[in-house]
């Protein structure tokens, strides 16, 4: 799989990367209707999931090792792409949580960088670059009911 970002890491390839548009109609066509059906017709449970998990698509969009080095070695450009990938991903949370109807169960979304063991990135430089995307993220999430998930945070360190 190809990795958009690997080769420059510049806030004019951010702006330039072919990012969808999150406002396109298209996107939710049918989605009310089919959850619908699915509750009304099924005994499933329908389950929006809106993964927002912004760390993880950074880290896919440069490539894990360059981004994690951006992290250190290049704050700004880091900021700007988590800044960037939210500023596109944020508004599918609401569109969908707006059009979905009723009926509709909520979905969790929990991401950490890290493990159940131990984190990936110090806890500075969590709270530094980490926590103030994470939290727009949960605000924004909280404000547009969709769904925010589980807020567990990293270690007793990190609050």
């Amino acid at each position: 799989m190809p990795i958009p970002l690997a080769e420059e890491p510049t806030l004019a390839a951010v702006e330039r990367h072919s990012w969808p548009d999150p406002l396109d109609p298209g996107r939710y066509r049918g989605l009310k209707d089919r959850a619908r059906q699915l509750h009304r017709e099924t005994d499933y449970a329908v389950v929006l999931d809106l993964n927002c998990a912004f760390f993880l698509r950074c880290c896919e969009l440069r490539g894990w090792e360059n981004f994690y080095m951006d992290l250190v070695a290049d704050t700004e450009f880091a900021e700007a792409l988590m800044d960037r990938y939210l500023a596109i991903r944020l508004p599918w949370r609401s569109g969908p949580a707006r059009g979905g109807g009723q009926r509709r169960h909520r979905g969790g979304d929990q991401r950490r960088p890290g493990d159940d063991e131990r984190t990936l990135i110090s806890p500075a430089l969590y709270r530094a670059l980490i926590k103030p995307a994470r939290s727009a993220r949960l605000t924004f999430s909280r404000r547009a009911q969709a769904p925010s998930g589980t807020i567990t945070p990293m270690g007793p360190s990190i609050r």
